[in-house]
């Protein structure tokens, strides 16, 4: 309420201030453009609270919808889960171009205390046609997605 109030009395001032500017400048050939002035120096006053209002509302609930909490666990552990489906996608769709088929695909993400990731290594268990192709693949997992990897054989 006191935003309110403070709004209107400088909307009054200034158009007091307006008013005594527009009589002392009289019926010069400056009297257009004097207008012109006071009636965008008016706009200004009018609306400037009014859009401070308005991006302090909207900051305020962008800011309490999108906080990041350190302590939230279930947010990280998402994003986590978001991420190894996303390598074992990738790790997969990497095999299958080379005509290789895992039976399992496991992908471990470790991470440190500030949240940064140390590690990603991938666990891939070969069918036992694919016995010889276990060097191959493990090589290939590392030169193309940068992933350590750790194959067997089943």
């Amino acid at each position: 309420m006191e935003g309110i109030f403070s709004w209107a009395t400088a909307v009054t001032v200034c158009s007091v201030i307006a008013c005594i500017v527009e009589i002392l400048t009289g019926n010069s050939s400056l009297d257009k453009t004097v207008r012109f002035v006071l009636g965008i120096f008016m706009l200004c006053v009018i609306i400037t609270p009014l859009i401070n209002t308005a991006a302090q509302i909207v900051n305020t609930d962008i800011t309490a919808e999108y906080e990041y909490n350190e302590s939230n666990d279930e947010m990280k552990e998402a994003q986590i889960k978001i991420l190894k489906s996303r390598l074992q996608k990738l790790v997969e769709k990497t095999l299958a171009e080379n005509d290789i088929e895992p039976l399992v695909t496991l992908i471990t993400i470790s991470i440190a205390d500030d949240g940064s990731i140390e590690s990603i290594k991938a666990a891939i268990t070969l069918q036992n046609t694919d016995a010889e192709k276990a060097a191959d693949t493990e090589e290939l997992i590392r030169s193309r997605l940068g992933i350590e990897c750790s194959i067997s054989v089943s």
